[in-house]
């Protein structure tokens, strides 16, 4: 991991989208999505990119989208462009 870097932990993440622990780690599990960085003890590492995909996912999701289609969606398609 870059020491420069500010890295979030999944406590962090979640409280910052709104999401919870549990629903973090059920997405990673179940889709893959989204995929941190491990620590050596095996704790979940993100960075602020893992933090804006999970937010446009999110605002995907409730635009609509199943979760599925918001994790496979495009970033930069609008979303707005195709319904």
């Amino acid at each position: 991991m870059d020491a420069d870097s500010t890295w979030l932990t999944i406590a962090d993440v979640a409280r910052r989208t709104g999401l919870t622990v549990e629903q973090l780690r059920a997405w990673e599990s179940r889709h893959g999505f989204p995929r941190p960085e491990r620590l050596p003890n095996g704790h979940r590492r993100y960075k602020a990119a893992d933090l804006a995909a999970i937010g446009r996912v999110v605002r995907d999701r409730d635009a609509g989208l199943s979760l599925e289609a918001a994790i496979r969606h495009p970033p930069d398609l609008i979303l707005s462009d195709v319904m």
